[in-house]
């Protein structure tokens, strides 16, 4: 039997807006295909921003 999970997955979209600013977060999303259309529309509307998706492991809240 397997352990439950400690963390869940998360997708954050980065955009770079130059200097001074580094990568910001934009948006995130629980999947990766949610954060893979968000990025989409991101590239539609701000065309030359970079953009990047970093995956996070975030720590699921204990319910007691």
């Amino acid at each position: 039997m397997s352990k439950p999970r400690k963390t869940r997955d998360e997708y954050a979209l980065q955009g770079d807006y130059g200097y001074g600013h580094g990568w910001e977060d934009l948006t995130a999303a629980d999947t990766r295909e949610e954060i893979r259309q968000y990025r989409r529309d991101y590239r539609e509307n701000e065309p030359g921003t970079p953009l990047r998706v970093v995956k996070r492991r975030v720590k699921i809240e204990a319910v007691a």
